[in-house]
């Protein structure tokens, strides 16, 4: 019996399109878009525990989410079971680099404050290609370098646009037993 794996590719191409797409380097006058990009790589090299709530369209109940980020898998909760994702962290990172050379983007740094009580600078990161535009705030952390939390609102041209929360825990990360 073949498995529908829509589901677990889903979540898991909302939460890519937010990493893939929400930090990435300037082209031209950098504005802070080389300390998100950093971030988003090490993001993606560190063991992480992603809370996600993603809501699109008014009225729409908004759905939360768990991703871990382990050992270059990425597990994701569908329906409150953990599966692991068919999008591996090197094939994040190979897209990555693809939206870097076809997409236009732009940050600023907009201000300092703290995440759970750990100092992070605030950017704003513009990004749009052919498909999606979105415009959010990435809080990276001052000592660590990790990003620690987003919001991102993206629009792929449809009626609904798409917000995501999520926020990034780094302690005692473990791949969850399947």
């Amino acid at each position: 019996m073949r498995r529908n794996r829509r589901p677990v590719r889903g979540v898991v191409l909302a939460l890519f399109a937010v990493f893939a797409g929400a930090a990435r380097p300037a082209r031209a006058a950098d504005g802070g878009c080389t300390a998100t990009f950093a971030a988003s790589d090490k993001t993606r090299q560190s063991p992480a525990h992603v809370e996600v709530i993603r809501s699109a369209g008014k009225g729409e109940k908004p759905k939360r989410s768990e991703a871990i980020y382990a050992g270059g898998k990425i597990y994701v909760t569908i329906n409150g079971q953990w599966k692991v994702s068919p999008i591996s962290m090197a094939d994040m990172q190979k897209q990555q680099e693809e939206n870097r050379r076809n997409s236009k983007y732009g940050c600023r740094l907009l201000r300092e404050e703290s995440v759970d009580g750990e100092p992070a600078s605030v950017f704003h990161v513009h990004s749009e290609n052919e498909d999606v535009k979105s415009d959010g705030d990435v809080w990276v952390s001052r000592s660590r370098g990790l990003i620690l939390r987003e919001e991102i609102d993206m629009n792929t041209g449809d009626p609904s646009a798409t917000h995501m929360s999520m926020h990034y825990d780094y302690r005692n990360v473990q791949p969850p037993r399947l």
